[in-house]
């Protein structure tokens, strides 16, 4: 054998290790990962609930024959492995980031617009489910003997900030839907114009967070100034001043995503001189206080929740203004940020949101002498929510 024959099968003999080696190492790493999840998760207590997320998380769930016969076990165990998973949240975001690379514009639901703003799917428009909610509206409207009913039906960022929408999406015209709402209710009830009152608005994508689904308080403070006079307000009188509440909110389509690329302020828009001229009472936790904020909440991930700490089956404001005015507001999450601007100009405000309200309306009518009603909606939420026509 002469001496390239020798360096051809060195070489050779040198390429087959190595080509073996790559799959050693492989498995090696492959188990070593392993290893250093089952010792985080080891040493690392089980999660009961996730800021980023803002859900509560699966737990280890219990073991049982009639469990392990439906499936429903191993589906259970399976969601605990997948929330429980160690450094979740991290992994979350580097998925969404390596997806967002290869050009993917949605993530759990969640619309990945231009600038970083994030879009939530609208929903579907229901004739039926429409016609039910507008029946029953329109019943309570004739029944409940309230002189003053204002219905104001909020669009969602999709409608007022196409122009952020990935390129090709296209929604449904929320401004026809609420006409096609309006038309269904009654006469007496004066509706809000909302597509007309913030079409006027210059920067309109300021009228919502970049991360979070809901208007922000500057667009609710343009409402109210628009809708004042339906309301039987005088507020020509009163200094509103806004306060930044936090400068690093991230909502819940940041928290539904995994993206968390620039972060939201969030404000608060207050009566002057309105300190201590109110009390909050809430009938879910049974607790009283002297502010509609919890600031509290900004410490958490859903800073929102600023406002009232979160939502509530009923509250009640009892304010020092003795003029006999009480206000009854049927709600989503979108009015918490505008309820506070309402404060000066009421002796009551009854607040509910029929998603978790399970009293009686009629004892509510009765306890109040209501000379204002305001039902006041995200447009997607009106269209999923039956449980406001269980309510009425």
């Amino acid at each position: 054998m002469d001496k390239n024959e020798i360096s051809e099968n060195t070489g050779s003999k040198r390429c087959q290790k190595k080509f073996l080696l790559w799959p050693v190492l492989s498995l090696i790493t492959f188990f070593a990962v392993l290893a250093a999840l089952l010792v985080c998760k080891i040493i690392t207590d089980d999660r009961q609930f996730s800021q980023n997320e803002n859900r509560s998380l699966e737990q280890r769930p219990e073991i049982s024959l009639a469990a392990i016969k439906s499936g429903d076990f191993m589906s259970r165990f399976g969601t605990y492995l997948s929330d429980q998973f160690p450094l979740r949240d991290r992994a979350v975001y580097f998925k969404s980031a390596v997806e967002r690379s290869l050009g993917k514009t949605e993530q759990n639901g969640v619309f990945i617009g231009k600038d970083g703003m994030l879009f939530e799917d609208q929903s579907k428009y229901d004739a039926q489910k429409v016609k039910s909610t507008t029946e029953a509206l329109t019943r309570f409207s004739e029944q409940c003997k309230i002189k003053n009913q204002v219905f104001m039906l909020v669009p969602d960022s999709t409608y007022f900030v196409k122009e952020k929408l990935p390129t090709f999406l296209g929604f449904e015209s929320q401004a026809e839907q609420i006409k096609q709402i309006h038309n269904l209710l009654p006469e007496n009830m004066k509706k809000i114009d909302t597509v007309k009152m913030f079409s006027g608005v210059e920067d309109k994508e300021n009228l919502y967070y970049k991360t979070d689904h809901h208007w922000t308080t500057r667009a609710a403070k343009t409402a109210f100034d628009f809708a004042a006079a339906e309301l039987g307000i005088d507020a020509s009188k009163t200094e509103f001043e806004f306060h930044t509440l936090s400068n690093n909110f991230y909502g819940t389509l940041a928290s539904s995503s995994g993206i968390y690329d620039s972060p939201d302020k969030i404000e608060a828009c207050i009566p002057k001189n309105s300190a201590g001229q109110y009390v909050v009472n809430n009938a879910d936790t049974k607790s009283k206080a002297p502010s509609v904020f919890q600031l509290s909440k900004l410490r958490l991930a859903n800073k929102y929740e600023v406002f009232f700490g979160g939502n509530f089956s009923r509250i009640t404001i009892s304010t020092a203004n003795l003029n006999h005015k009480n206000l009854l507001i049927l709600k989503d999450s979108y009015a918490n940020c505008f309820i506070p601007m309402l404060t000066p100009f009421y002796q009551n405000i009854v607040i509910i949101d029929a998603r978790y309200f399970t009293d009686n309306m009629k004892d509510i009518l009765s306890d109040y002498k209501f000379t204002d009603l305001l039902v006041l909606y995200n447009v997607n939420t009106f269209l999923e929510d039956t449980s406001l026509k269980d309510i009425l």
